[in-house]
């Protein structure tokens, strides 16, 4: 049994229901298996999950056919803008295009000024029904970028 040579397996659960566990596979087992890093192990009943969510709510969409376009931005702010407040105003301005944003990086220290910090912003770009024009992403990213600076005081690196 797989539970038993667990090191410490914590139980999951969604509302009232368990779900399955989780933990690291026991240091012995992993020694006889001269596994190099620690394995970590999990089991779950997805049925009570989904059972959360009621029926009608539940909506499928289907990936687009056409591809998508990325634009990636380092911006400088202050360190108390919100990575939230950036990635929602862009989705907000970058409507209907801007489907999906991203933080991939953040940096403070040398060559950057005190009380600022450097985000990396990724924006993908997508259309259900068509390809998209590089001219058409262009413009929406100089939309998102002049609502970066009027909201947030934004500047490019």
């Amino acid at each position: 049994n797989f539970k038993t040579a667990m090191s410490s397996p914590e139980n999951m659960a969604a509302g009232k229901d368990a779900i399955g566990f989780f933990g690291r596979i026991h240091p012995k087992l992993e020694s006889e298996l001269k596994l190099r890093n620690p394995v970590y192990w999990c089991e779950i009943n997805i049925e009570p999950v989904i059972s959360l969510t009621p029926m009608q709510n539940r909506q499928f969409k289907a990936w687009s056919a056409f591809p998508t376009m990325e634009r990636d931005f380092a911006l400088l702010v202050k360190d108390a803008v919100s990575a939230e407040n950036l990635i929602q105003s862009a989705l907000k301005h970058g409507k209907p295009i801007a489907k999906v944003v991203k933080i991939f990086d953040t940096y403070k220290g040398a060559h950057i000024a005190e009380g600022m910090i450097s985000i990396g912003v990724r924006v993908i770009f997508s259309d259900e029904a068509k390809s998209l024009e590089e001219k058409q992403v262009d413009q929406c990213a100089e939309t998102i970028v002049k609502k970066w600076q009027e909201e947030f005081n934004a500047t490019l690196r």
